[in-house]
């Protein structure tokens, strides 16, 4: 997520009983909207999270991202294409 070239598909992530919202992202280079949530809903139910509400937000673009973002990423949880930040 550090490159300026790259997008992401990008999701509210409701965890029910939680009260509160994450948000979800998966490599937009790499699959369609579909896919994503596919992937992602894969993530959720891996790490055993059944019971969630995934909303499309739309697509990221990094191009104008502030480049101190590459010193928060250890806060997002990372498995291959998709990542979270809960």
């Amino acid at each position: 997520m550090t490159s300026n070239k790259k997008s992401d598909h990008v999701f509210f992530l409701e965890i029910e009983g939680k009260g509160k919202l994450s948000i979800a992202f998966c490599d937009s280079t790499k699959c369609d909207r579909h896919s994503a949530y596919m992937k992602i809903n894969q993530v959720l139910t891996d790490k055993k999270i059944m019971s969630f509400k995934l909303n499309y937000l739309g697509q990221l673009d990094y191009s104008s991202m502030d480049e101190e973002i590459a010193d928060q990423l250890d806060y997002f949880v990372k498995h291959e294409d998709v990542w979270i930040l809960f």
